[in-house]
């Protein structure tokens, strides 16, 4: 008895489709995002208290902190950005963990 050939196999595209057009210039435009938050970061002397480097762009002080003497939830982020565009993941990490992790 003759074994009848197999089929051949059928082709699958390998990997996830392309990315229609829109999607493209949205990833562009994250990715320009992300360089130019990290390059002012890099622009920017992090503040030694851990918190504030955001006043040397024009931005007022956090009137939480001036306030009640405590620092609100977002201290120290705009200081965790800078550490880490300055590659000093360790004091960025330290100063505001989830600043740290937006540079990444």
């Amino acid at each position: 008895m003759a074994s009848q050939p197999s089929a051949p196999p059928t082709s699958r595209p390998i990997g996830a489709p392309p990315l229609a057009a829109w999607q493209r210039v949205c990833c562009i435009v994250l990715a320009a995002a992300c360089a130019a938050m990290l390059g002012v970061g890099a622009w920017m002397t992090p503040s030694r208290e851990g918190y504030g480097t955001h006043t040397q762009l024009g931005i007022p002080p956090c009137a939480w902190k001036w306030t009640t003497g405590t620092p609100c939830a977002t201290c120290g982020m705009t200081t965790a950005v800078s550490h880490a565009a300055h590659a000093e993941f360790w004091a960025s990490l330290k100063t505001q963990p989830f600043g740290f992790l937006v540079a990444l």
